[in-house]
């Protein structure tokens, strides 16, 4: 079982025209977190315009990517598996 903190995962995901922002809060040991996001953003096939994070504390990450999208359907897609995927991870953190 992988522990990524005690903190639990959250994302949040706002459409803007043809664009995504993800603000995703981790605990500190959160990068595989992060980095599923980006596979997961690659193989919806879009283009990430930027990624970053910033430490906030000691067990809190915050890390902000930004998407181009294509087609307009793609944004639910996208958003449905994000929120599965740390729904997951966040659920069996705690088993």
């Amino acid at each position: 079982s992988r522990s990524y903190g005690s903190k639990s995962p959250q994302i949040q995901i706002q459409e803007i025209g043809s664009s995504l922002a993800i603000a995703l809060n981790t605990g500190f040991n959160g990068q595989f977190i992060f980095y599923e996001t980006i596979r997961i953003v690659h193989e919806e096939r879009v283009e990430v315009v930027n990624a970053n994070f910033s430490v906030v504390d000691d067990d809190t990450v915050f890390h902000t990517i930004h998407l181009t999208i294509g087609e307009p359907s793609a944004a639910a897609r996208i958003s449905q598996r994000l929120n599965k995927f740390v729904h997951d991870v966040d659920a069996s953190n705690k088993y």
